[in-house]
């Protein structure tokens, strides 16, 4: 059996691809309180709560970083 040597540039990587989704999945959180907010869409069901959903991806886009991060209001 081979044993896998990491690296530092591997571990380096393997950060920040989950910093990446961390920061991805806070992005898409945020968006969908913003949605609830705005009051638009209603959530009665889990179908209503996997179309917020979609709507916060979609707003999202393919945003890597989480801009917001580190903003004092995050209202």
């Amino acid at each position: 059996m081979e044993k896998k040597v990491e690296t530092l540039e591997s571990q380096k990587e393997e950060l920040a691809s989950s910093m990446d989704e961390s920061d991805y999945g806070t992005m898409v959180q945020r968006e969908m309180m913003k949605i609830r907010k705005e009051g638009m869409m209603k959530e009665n069901c889990v179908t209503d709560t996997h179309e917020i959903i979609y709507e916060a991806e979609k707003r999202v886009g393919n945003k890597k970083r989480d801009t917001e991060k580190y903003t004092k209001d995050k209202s």
